[in-house]
């Protein structure tokens, strides 16, 4: 994702909200541990409103887990990965959450921006 300051009518935004080293982005410097967080449909809960069919009340449970890489996608940028879970459940409603890698440099380890959950 790329946002250009340059476009926003908001004075004192900036581009180095935080700073992006090129060495520090997935794949590089990485240990090839990934963790992904989200949403699955499966694991949230809600009630509606009998009278207009509103939502009454939602209850959700985020889930952190872990990953491997496993092959380039035939879509450009597109990555594959495979879950490492020990619970059971379909991940299906967790796209659109981050994907995040540890890295090592020769200062220490760090948590990088791997990319985000599509399918």
């Amino acid at each position: 994702m790329e946002i250009d300051p340059k476009a926003y009518e908001i004075p004192n935004l900036e581009s180095e909200f935080f700073p992006v080293t090129d060495n520090d982005c997935w794949p590089k410097r990485t240990t090839g541990d990934l963790f992904a967080y989200g949403v699955p449909f499966e694991l949230q809960n809600y009630l509606l409103r009998e009278e207009d069919g509103g939502l009454k009340e939602l209850n959700f449970r985020t889930v952190l887990v872990s990953a491997r890489h496993n092959q380039r996608s035939n879509a450009s940028w597109v990555q594959r990965a495979e879950f490492i879970r020990t619970g059971r459940f379909s991940p299906n409603g967790m796209s659109g959450g981050p994907v995040f890698h540890i890295g090592r440099d020769d200062k220490d380890a760090f948590v990088g921006l791997a990319g985000m959950i599509m399918r």
